[in-house]
């Protein structure tokens, strides 16, 4: 069986389309990495083309960035994908917390 593996461009462009979404929200990668409980680098290195995130971590950033779902994947196949949702789960305006102790999180 034979995968198909995007190029490293590919990459690029879906790291651009997530770094081009929190920015414009006005997100700052320590907030995002807080909300998605990795590291602040990986952030950086995902919207940078130089990590390659599981279709998990995809859906949770488009989530948390209010993208619609599939936005990223449509990137990663270079198709113009929308870049707004209504609702995104990120306030700039609070801090986030880890919630670990809160069973309503």
């Amino acid at each position: 069986m034979t995968t198909h593996e995007p190029n490293p461009l590919a990459w690029k462009r879906l790291g651009e389309h997530l770094r081009e979404a929190r920015v414009r929200l006005g997100i700052p990668r320590e907030f995002t990495s807080l909300w998605l409980r990795v590291d602040r680098m990986t952030i950086a290195r995902i919207e940078e083309g130089k990590a390659r995130p599981s279709v998990v971590t995809l859906a949770a950033m488009e989530t948390a960035l209010g993208l619609p779902p599939g936005s990223t994947l449509a990137a990663l196949a270079g198709q113009p994908a929308a870049m707004s949702h209504p609702s995104t789960l990120i306030d700039p305006t609070q801090q986030p917390t880890l919630c670990r102790h809160d069973p309503n999180c």
